[in-house]
């Protein structure tokens, strides 16, 4: 058994004179093909079974596999907060479902190291404004810094940021909390565009 994705196995047996006779995915799906793959219809535990059979031999192997639901992230560079046009006004992560946090923490900073951006609440947006109220930042980079955690049923992998590898300036795991969530930090750079 060697599963590919998040929902995809494949099932097959190598280096063996045992002719496959039948695989049985633990989702009522069923195959005869040769070196099957499948696409299961989303997380969840799973019994799959491998049939053989050599003349009268007959052998059965079974797994149980476990897909656990899964967080993937997206972090927009660039947003232009103008309020004229209503596109690309505001800016925050974007997260494949935001129900399978545990805890969130996004701040962003001006280049002189001011917060002029917090927040606790993966739906709320940043407007471009400067964390006091209605004045906006002006045109330049800013950095962000995101600090998350999931529960351990939940498939995810700290995201690398601007190209960095784990261990180098941008993404940093920090293993599992008091808690048992996995937590995670990332962090990057935003420009706003005016």
């Amino acid at each position: 058994f060697k599963q590919k994705t998040a929902y995809e196995i494949s099932l097959g047996l190598v280096g063996s004179e045992m002719c496959i006779r039948d695989r049985y995915f633990g989702d009522d799906s069923i195959s005869y093909a040769e070196n099957p793959v499948h696409l299961y219809p989303g997380p969840g535990v799973y019994e799959v079974e491998l049939m053989a059979i050599n003349g009268d031999c007959f052998d059965v192997a079974t797994a149980t596999i476990e897909i656990k639901p899964e967080l993937r992230l997206f972090v927009p560079t660039a947003f232009t907060p103008d309020d004229e046009d209503g596109v690309n006004d505001f800016w925050k992560p974007v997260f494949t479902d935001v129900n399978l946090l545990s805890s969130y923490k996004l701040e962003v900073f001006s280049r002189w190291g001011k917060r002029v951006f917090s927040s606790t609440d993966p739906d709320e947006f940043w407007r471009g404004n400067d964390g006091e109220g209605e004045y906006f930042v002006q045109t330049e980079m800013y950095t962000w810094v995101l600090q998350l955690s999931v529960p351990p049923e939940t498939a995810f992998t700290c995201p690398i940021s601007n190209g960095r590898k784990k261990g180098d300036h941008g993404a940093h795991s920090n293993g599992p909390s008091n808690n048992g969530n996995e937590s995670c930090t990332v962090f990057g750079r935003v420009v706003v565009i005016r």
